[in-house]
């Protein structure tokens, strides 16, 4: 008998829907049935998405698990369904739709899966309505695997589905969003991986899921694959590097048969040449990391296969208007960037993180390598690194004019998460005579204290260094680059990197003859001489460039004038001057920075009052001082500079006899300085700094000494911001339990209030901005519940 397209159509379906057609099995009264396939291999982590798609089945009928290629959906809806099984009387079928060319054999697959048979159960045909298929009151779970490229199809036939059966549920696979009505999503990203950098100790490496995954797999290749100290260090940058992608972790590992761990390392650079000859007996987009990715690239509409391409141009999370200032162009129609952004979300090639009030975009370095060979392919890969330097050039040279003003805490939030493209940017341009006077422009834009805060000292010395030896430039340049070598070598506390640079630098302005470097000669010999102790002659040098550039008033010269009183602020504090001088350059920086609602360099001001403070036992003022600092400094997200606020909060708390709380927030400070962000080791303040860890040892005990600082160390950002700052006020305790709880600067305000001061003048006493002093009035009297200023004696004298 000769079968029909249909009727061998329909079995090959019903093949992939679990084997033969079973007898009458979504009956009530028909046994209970899960079709599941087999695990072949451990199913390592994903411990949380496990829980997630649990609770997402209880609480929606239709869930679908999104994500790259070889991300493990698969995997993961598989273990999901074992393990919710019994809530389902009715069974659990899997229908895997790989293979699945046709929406009418979807039909098929899906109706196979859904109807209720009869006693003798026939073929269904495409013409079956999918709805009609069996009784209403099935509790049944539907896997459907793979349906990224049957999207459209998938999202009506599920809805119908769904809507004449009450009691289904559906858990869908797929590369895109199905869009259907009712429809819960959880992305999947890779497994969890070491940060760059790793340097743990053999075995601690297993707390990382992708790790973990690696050595599993090793095992069961080559048994004596070792987990020593030799494979640790290799094994977590094989998993960083891959993006903790199981299938390309999975296929890495069995390239063990042949290469050493070391040798599989070097290789990745080229990863679609080494990540080849995965699962023989999986689908063909899971043979190798290159198909994986094609897969998903015939998905793609033309418009959304260019974008891919050119993103690639990208290192690092960037925003919509980057996007639409390199990449835009044909095929990408105009005012269709956002769609084709859109899309390529859909599909995982394009990840999601909103900073802040911003939604950046960024490539995995798997699926940026891929699209960055499709675009070398297109030969159009030249004009985008064009259009990518252009870009960024103009987006340094922004900022230089603005770091001192009202869009300050915006590019203090959007120059440290595309330093990758900035660095990227910079290093094309030294690849090209023709831009070496832009990149040295461009280099010396942004202020040594903000590559500090951003902990990018090391990276943009290294590119300075590669500038400075570029042929055919305008030598007037040339000293600036040493010089700014010269400062942020000191402030990450390599000393004779710093001296011989500023040596350079002054070598190289003698023979130019260009006096208009001498503000910044005398800046960065006083660097200098702050970093090797000399606190004195430091300050005589930064005295020295503020007087010659007393009436600069261009926007790079006034960011320049404001970063040097903030370093003559702090140098004064650590040369313990009278506070006067230290007021007086605080009130500049105020002057300067208040119209634009500066914060950055205002931050290290208030900190140069509080050292001043501590230095003079005005311990409770140098506290305000501090949090002071620490606020503005958390709310740029300078780690760096917050690690000294809370050293310094540390010194004050040992001063207090508060042991420890002390070294809690030493503990703290440490933390963030391993946040990839080294302090400056300051000669002056490393003593002072000894000192305090001595005393705090001395009066605690070594053993309560580690365990406070331990603690500090295990604390959040926010955390120790919190701890440091947002503490009952000493007296709090005494007063009654009915009063108003006012922080410790907001008691102070209270009390000068009650004295009868302005707000201009409650600015002066606590040396803070007039703006900041009008807010903490009324955050005082709405806490109080007053209307007039005049009312807050009276609370203060009952208040006691």
């Amino acid at each position: 008998m000769v079968k029909t397209a249909t009727a061998s159509r329909c079995e090959a379906t019903a093949e992939a829907c679990g084997g033969d057609l079973p007898r009458s099995p979504w009956t009530q009264n028909a046994p209970y049935r899960v079709s599941l396939p087999a695990e072949l291999t451990s199913f390592v982590g994903r411990r949380t998405e496990l829980s997630s798609v649990k609770r997402l089945l209880r609480a929606h009928r239709l869930v679908t698990l999104v994500g790259i290629g070889g991300v493990g959906k698969s995997r993961l809806a598989i273990r999901a369904a074992q393990t919710v099984c019994d809530n389902y009387r009715d069974g659990v079928r899997f229908v895997e739709l790989g293979d699945v060319t046709d929406p009418s054999d979807l039909a098929v697959a899906l109706t196979v899966a859904a109807r209720s048979s009869s006693t003798e159960p026939r073929p269904p045909v495409p013409g079956d309505d999918v709805a009609d298929s069996g009784p209403a009151n099935r509790r049944m779970l539907i896997v459907l695997d793979n349906c990224e490229h049957l999207v459209g199809a998938c999202a009506r036939l599920v809805t119908s589905l769904l809507r004449a059966h009450p009691d289904l549920s559906v858990l869908a696979t797929s590369r895109q969003p199905l869009r259907a009505l009712g429809e819960s999503l959880l992305e999947l990203r890779g497994l969890r991986a070491p940060d760059p950098g790793w340097n743990g100790a053999a075995g601690d490496g297993l707390r990382y899921d992708a790790v973990r995954l690696f050595f599993d797999r090793a095992d069961a290749i080559v048994p004596s694959f070792s987990r020593g100290e030799e494979n640790y260090q290799p094994v977590a940058e094989i998993c960083r590097r891959v993006d903790g992608l199981p299938l390309a972790i999975e296929i890495a590992a069995g390239r063990l048969t042949t290469l050493s761990s070391h040798q599989i390392l070097e290789r990745l650079p080229a990863p679609f040449q080494l990540l080849t000859g995965g699962n023989r007996g999986g689908p063909a987009r899971h043979q190798s990391l290159q198909e994986s990715m094609y897969w998903s690239y015939r998905l793609c509409s033309k418009a959304g296969r260019a974008l891919w391409a050119r993103l690639s141009v990208f290192d690092g999370a960037v925003d919509l208007s980057d996007i639409e200032g390199v990449c835009a162009g044909h095929p990408i129609v105009p005012g269709g960037m956002l769609d084709a952004v859109a899309s390529l979300v859909d599909q995982g090639i394009l990840q999601t993180e909103l900073q802040g009030d911003c939604m950046t975009y960024r490539m995995l370095a798997t699926v940026r390598q891929f699209g960055r060979d499709r675009l070398r392919d297109s030969g159009g890969e030249p004009m985008l690194r064009e259009r990518h330097f252009d870009w960024y050039e103009q987006l340094l040279l922004d900022a230089e004019s603005e770091l001192v003003g009202p869009r300050q805490a915006e590019w203090f939030q959007r120059l440290p998460r595309e330093f990758g493209n900035v660095r990227s940017a910079i290093e094309y341009g030294l690849t090209d005579l023709r831009h070496g006077a832009r990149v040295q422009r461009i280099l010396v834009a942004v202020p040594t204290l903000c590559w500090w805060s951003w902990g990018r000292s090391a990276q943009v010395r290294d590119l300075l260094a590669r500038a400075a030896s570029m042929p055919v430039v305008p030598m007037s340049l040339h000293p600036r680059l040493s010089l700014l070598e010269s400062e942020l070598a000191f402030a990450t506390g390599d000393w004779d990197a710093g001296a011989a640079a500023l040596a350079t630098g002054e070598r190289l302005a003698a023979q130019l003859g260009d006096h208009t470097l001498d503000r910044h000669l005398e800046r960065a010999a006083g660097v200098a001489s702050l970093a090797r102790g000399d606190v004195a002659d430091a300050l005589t040098r930064l005295d020295r460039c503020l007087a010659d550039g007393a009436d600069d008033a261009d926007d790079a010269d006034r960011t320049f004038r404001v970063s040097t009183l903030a370093l003559a602020a702090l140098t004064s504090a650590l040369a313990d001057e009278p506070e006067v001088r230290t007021v007086r350059l605080h009130r500049e920086i105020v002057e300067l920075a208040e119209p634009g609602d500066e914060s950055f360099f205002r931050s290290f001001s208030y900190l140069a009052l509080g050292l001043g403070a501590w230095r003079r036992r005005e311990l409770r003022r140098a506290n305000h001082l501090i949090d002071e600092s620490l606020r503005l400094k958390i709310g740029l997200g300078d780690l760096n500079g917050a690690s000294w606020c809370l050293q310094l909060g540390a010194w004050v708390a040992a001063g207090q006899g508060r042991s420890s709380r002390a070294a809690t927030l030493l503990g703290a400070s440490h933390a963030l300085q391993a946040e990839g962000l080294p302090a400056a080791r300051l000669t002056s303040a490393r003593a002072l700094e000894q000192e305090c860890e001595r005393r705090l040892r001395s009066t605690l005990g070594a053993m309560a000494y580690r365990s406070a600082v331990r603690r500090g160390s295990e604390m959040t950002p926010g955390a120790a911001t919190t701890f440091a700052i947002c503490e009952e006020p000493p007296s709090t305790a005494s007063r009654a339990s009915s009063k108003p709880a006012l922080s410790t600067r907001e008691y102070e305000i209270a009390e000068l209030l009650a004295r009868g001061l302005t707000n201009k003048q409650i600015a002066t006493a606590l040396v803070i901005a007039p703006r900041t002093a009008e807010s903490h009035v009324e955050h005082v009297l709405v806490k109080l519940g007053l209307n007039r200023r005049t009312q807050v004696a009276e609370w203060v004298r009952s208040a006691g």
